[in-house]
């Protein structure tokens, strides 16, 4: 990798963990334009695309976050947060068979607790 790909990586860093800070003091507007400019540096990172998607939802932006999560999962497909947040996310848009399939994705990776009872 080229130093301009170490420099891009280190601030989309930067600016996710500033994103995260924000968003510990509920500046969510701030947290998101943080996430967005890290997407636009570097639009495969995947943890970018699942910090904007966990703000999004803190907004109640649920379409946006579903989006968000869903670029995430393609990009790290792995991603076991991503898939137990875009089932919540889906739950909350009332697809709940969507939202079954995320849950037990997120769980086949060990992402989430089996529940009790069925949704």
């Amino acid at each position: 990798m080229n130093s301009h790909g170490n420099l891009y990586d280190f601030n989309v860093e930067l600016m996710l963990r500033e994103g995260q800070e924000h968003e510990k003091r509920e500046s969510f507007g701030k947290a998101l334009e943080l996430y967005q400019r890290a997407v636009q540096l570097n639009s495969n990172y995947a943890p970018a695309h699942f910090c904007r998607g966990v703000v999004l939802a803190k907004m109640g932006l649920w379409p946006d976050a579903a989006s968000a999560y869903r670029e995430a999962i393609r990009l790290q497909p792995e991603h076991k947060e991503a898939h137990a947040n875009l089932g919540f996310v889906y739950y909350e848009m009332g697809f709940e068979a969507e939202a079954q399939t995320e849950f037990d994705c997120a769980i086949k990776l060990g992402g989430l607790a089996r529940p009790a009872g069925k949704m």
